[in-house]
C-alpha cells in the first residue's frame, strides 16, 4: 500500500494513481477505447509506502508519519523512516539522534499524530 501527494496543489490523491511493476508512478486517463497510462513526474508528485503495521487505533502507518511512541514508559515523538542501515522501518526520535526498531508487537504502543507534509510544525 502507498499514498500519493500532489506537490503543486499540496493535496493527497486518492483515485486513479498507482505504482506499476517498475515502481513508476502512473495515472490512468480514460480514452475513447479504454484507458492509457500517463507517467507522473516525481518532481510534481511523491508517494509514501505503508510500513504494513497499524497503530494502536488501527490506523495504517506510512513512512513520513509522525508517531507518538511509548518507549520504556516514556512518551516520545518520533518519525517513521526507512533505515538503510538496518534495511527496515524505524522510529527516529525528534528530540535526539536515537532510533527504535518497529514490529507488530510494538504497534500496540504507537499512535499516528500527523505526517511531515500536512503537519511540518510537529517536526520541531
Amino acid at each position: 500500500m502507498y499514498r500519493v501527494r500532489d506537490k503543486k496543489h499540496n493535496k493527497w490523491i486518492t483515485n486513479g494513481v498507482y505504482l506499476n511493476r517498475t515502481d513508476d508512478l502512473v495515472i490512468l486517463k480514460k480514452k475513447l477505447f479504454g484507458f492509457k497510462e500517463h507517467f507522473l513526474s516525481l518532481c510534481d508528485y511523491e508517494y509514501q509506502r505503508s510500513i504494513g503495521i497499524p497503530d494502536k487505533d488501527g490506523v495504517m502507518v506510512y513512512e513520513g508519519d509522525i508517531v507518538m511512541a511509548e518507549i520504556m514508559g516514556e512518551e516520545i515523538k518520533t518519525l517513521c523512516v526507512f533505515s538503510n542501515e538496518t534495511y527496515s522501518y524505524v522510529l527516529l526520535s525528534l528530540d535526539s539522534d536515537k532510533y527504535y526498531s518497529l514490529s507488530k508487537r510494538k504497534s500496540r504502543v504507537i499512535k499516528v499524530i500527523g505526517n511531515v507534509f500536512d503537519n511540518p510544525e510537529m517536526m520541531r
